[in-house]
Order: structure tokens, then C-alpha cells, then sequence
């Protein structure tokens, strides 16, 4: 009888118990509830996935502020002489977008192959995080010396885009090609293949522009500049790393401007 008694009292205890933790487990749920909507309040409804906008970036190739045009415009140069345009390709990559000297975006594997023959190839568009501010854009022209020595990719950097010379030399970072009657050759032509990323020899050249957090940034490339600094009936082909590639490279990243 005492053991019965016993048995009952430690039943009801135990019912006690569950009783003040169910109570408990109740409470601190309810709480948890609360606190989770005064979050979702607090952040306007929001869920707590990051949001993102998209912003293009727009490359607008040009000889002297006209749009370049691939075969049939002629533009003019100075002495009544004039140029037209066969191929213009170049490498942009590493593009990094800064506020007040830091990086605040960059986004990975950022190679593109501008290619005025494909118009489709001349906007980018970036998923970068809601509000993010900056006041600069930043990319190299061409690639670099990393990504050269891993060999051959795929996509943008497919050897059958055309813009690859081989494992020793890497990637060809530009082309542009043309006529003038300037050039001393049989057909007149001209071409400037511009590469390498082997020391002394490095061709890839950094271009920082300054701009406004916006949702689109024009960026133009107006080759009148890199042919101001070239004589082309004495420069007409290059086709190889060299120093004067390097040269010819740093000016072609003077080409680039921001037009918004």
C-alpha cells in the first residue's frame, strides 16, 4: 500500500512537470514567433535572401566619336588620308567596381570577348547587391598572366573565338584590323595583334574610370586615340609579344572613356 501510494505521488509529479515544460516549450515558442515578425517589420516585409540589381554596362566602340562600323564606313584620318575597319576584338576581364579606393564588387570568372561583329557581345550585365554604391569601374585589357598560364579555356576564352596563339604566347588580348592606304603592303592592310603576359612582356593594361552608381554605365572605346600615336607606314603588323605590343597596348587603354 505504501508502494502504491509512492507510485501515484511520483505519477503526478511527473504530470507536473510535463505540464510546466509543455507550458515552457509553448512560451519560448510564442516569443520566437514574435521576435520573427518584428524582424520581417522591422525590414519592410522583406525575407532575409539578399536582394540583387542588374546593371549593363554598355562598350561603345567608335573612330572619332561615330560609331565603328565593320567594312563599309571609311573614317579620316589627318592629311586627307582615311581608314576602315575589318575586325575589332579585345579582351575585357577582372572587372572590379570600387568606393573610395576599395573593392566593394567583383564578381569571379569575369572574362568577356568584345567583338563589334557580334553586337550582342558589347553589353554585360551585372547581378550586384541592392543599394551597393561605387564611384569607379575598373578592368584590365586583355588577360592575365594566371588565367594565361592555366591554358585554354572554355566559353569566352574558347580557342575558337580566334583570340589564342598558343601555350607560350597565351591569349591574343586584341585585334584590330583594317585598310589604310598609309600601309605600305601589297592590299594596304593593317594588323595589330596585341598580347602576352610573360615578363618583360606583359600586355594586359589596367583601365580605371570614374562614374555614378547607376543602373547602366556607357563606356566608350574610340580608336582615333590609339591611331593618333600610331604611324601606320611604319607600324602595319604585329602579330607577337614585344615591347612595342606592350606600348600599343597602354594606349589602346586610353581609349576608354565613360560616356553617361
Amino acid at each position: 500500500m505504501v508502494r502504491t501510494l509512492a507510485n501515484r505521488l511520483f505519477i503526478v509529479k511527473v504530470k507536473k512537470l510535463t505540464s510546466v515544460s509543455t507550458l515552457t516549450f509553448t512560451s519560448m515558442k510564442i516569443k520566437f514567433i514574435a521576435a520573427f515578425l518584428v524582424i520581417c517589420w522591422l525590414n519592410d516585409g522583406r525575407t532575409f535572401a539578399q536582394a540583387f540589381d542588374t546593371i549593363t554596362i554598355q562598350w561603345q566602340p567608335c573612330f572619332n566619336a561615330r560609331p565603328l562600323q565593320l567594312d563599309t564606313a571609311v573614317y579620316p584620318l589627318k592629311n586627307n588620308d582615311s581608314i576602315t575597319f575589318e575586325t575589332f576584338k579585345c579582351y575585357l576581364s577582372n572587372i572590379e567596381l570600387v568606393d573610395d579606393k576599395k573593392v566593394v564588387y567583383a564578381p569571379e570568372n569575369s572574362f568577356y570577348l568584345l567583338d563589334v561583329a557580334q553586337p550582342s557581345s558589347l553589353h554585360i550585365a551585372l547581378k550586384l547587391p541592392t543599394s551597393l554604391h561605387f564611384t569607379a569601374i575598373q578592368f584590365l585589357v586583355g588577360i592575365d598572366s594566371t588565367t594565361n598560364n592555366a591554358g585554354a579555356l572554355g566559353g569566352d576564352l574558347d580557342p575558337t573565338k580566334g583570340m589564342y596563339w598558343s601555350w607560350q604566347s597565351g591569349y591574343i588580348n586584341s585585334k584590330i584590323e583594317g585598310h589604310c592606304p598609309l600601309s605600305p603592303t601589297a592590299l594596304h592592310d593593317f594588323q595589330f595583334h596585341l598580347g602576352g603576359y610573360q615578363y618583360p612582356f606583359n600586355a594586359a593594361a589596367k583601365v580605371q574610370l570614374n562614374t555614378v552608381a547607376s543602373n547602366k554605365i556607357n563606356i566608350s572605346i574610340d580608336l582615333k586615340t590609339f591611331f593618333d600615336a600610331v604611324d601606320i607606314s611604319v607600324q602595319h603588323h604585329l602579330m607577337s609579344p614585344s615591347e612595342e605590343a606592350v606600348s600599343l597596348a597602354k594606349r589602346l587603354a586610353t581609349c576608354f572613356e565613360i560616356k553617361n
